[in-house]
């Protein structure tokens, strides 16, 4: 499992990166098999602070799994978890591209999703349900049975929690819910 967080919002003069204002940042844990990209997860959170990320990978990664990261100081909690840490970090290795290329792969079609979809304009007050949207789309892109999504996606609708229409338009996420 790989997991990194990234930034999505247009271009604006200042800092880039983790700490760069007027950008949403997203976390993505991506499934590997073999070469092949599984299941992924996608979450906006307010900040990269450790304990954004240590609830982040505890709720989208089973324990015992291996969770291969940056070198982020925000993931050091995994190496007291239940988790096998693998950390890479980019300036040790020769060949960049190897550095997370799943989530990497994730982060640009996301990109490309925003861009192509909604002209790279998004409220990011939204932005978790369009990821969760396309999170839907993209673990089921090998399923064979259409009635099989279609009973997935009602089995979801009725076990899920109401939101009433002024959380939506307030921006509600799945932080600010959980602390209500």
């Amino acid at each position: 499992m790989e997991v990194d967080e990234f930034v999505i919002g247009g271009q604006r003069p200042g800092k880039r990166g983790r700490g760069a204002d007027g950008k949403t940042i997203v976390i993505a844990a991506v499934e590997k098999k073999g070469k092949k990209l599984g299941r992924i997860r996608l979450q906006v959170v307010p900040d990269c602070s450790a304990s954004i990320l240590e609830q982040s990978v505890k709720a989208n990664v089973t324990p015992g799994s291996t969770v291969k990261t940056d070198g982020w100081i925000g993931y050091n909690f995994l190496d007291e978890s239940s988790y096998i840490h693998d950390q890479v970090i980019a300036s040790h290795i020769a060949e960049k591209e190897t550095v997370l290329p799943g989530v990497h792969l994730i982060a640009s079609l996301v990109k490309r999703l925003i861009i192509g979809t909604f002209q790279g304009r998004f409220d990011p007050k939204h932005l978790q349900s369009y990821l969760d949207e396309y999170v839907f789309r993209f673990n089921r892109r090998t399923s064979r049975n259409i009635g099989k999504k279609f009973m997935r996606i009602a089995q979801q609708v009725t076990a899920s929690t109401m939101t009433t229409y002024e959380q939506i338009k307030a921006g509600a996420s799945r932080f600010s819910l959980l602390a209500n």
